[in-house]
């Protein structure tokens, strides 16, 4: 029986940011760009680390809370145990991971836990509907 794994559902063309942006950096980016989601990296190089997500509910409520964005950096807003999934994991234990921890969105690892690509619940959802 063929399995389809997360890394043949994942967007690999990922919008990202350094971790030393600010918040209002994150923002702009999401709408320049029109993605919900931008994977937050600590550097910028071929193939980078992610330390994480940032997404435009995140970000909608920092504002609520600090309404001053421009000096609120990224690093503050993430997770210390974020949710990444490997490129290898098969759909439904992703959909189990990203349910359990009430997220949207993933970044995926490939091989030497480098940046792969990134996937959302509905793009998991959709294929396995399909």
């Amino acid at each position: 029986m063929y399995t389809v794994n997360v890394g043949q559902v994942c967007r690999q063309r990922v919008v990202t940011i350094c971790i030393t942006s600010t918040l209002l950096d994150a923002k702009q980016l999401m709408c320049e760009r029109q993605v919900d989601a931008v994977v937050v990296i600590a550097s910028q190089v071929d193939r980078p680390t992610a330390l994480g997500i940032i997404t435009r509910r995140d970000v909608e409520h920092a504002e609520l809370e600090a309404p001053d964005i421009a000096r609120s950096p990224v690093a503050d807003t993430l997770s210390r145990t974020p949710l990444v999934l490997d490129k290898d994991e098969t759909i439904e234990s992703a959909i189990r991971h990203l349910r359990g921890r009430n997220a949207q969105y993933a970044p995926v690892l490939g091989s030497g836990g480098a940046l792969y690509g990134l996937v959302s619940l509905d793009d998991l959802l959709n294929r396995m509907a399909a």
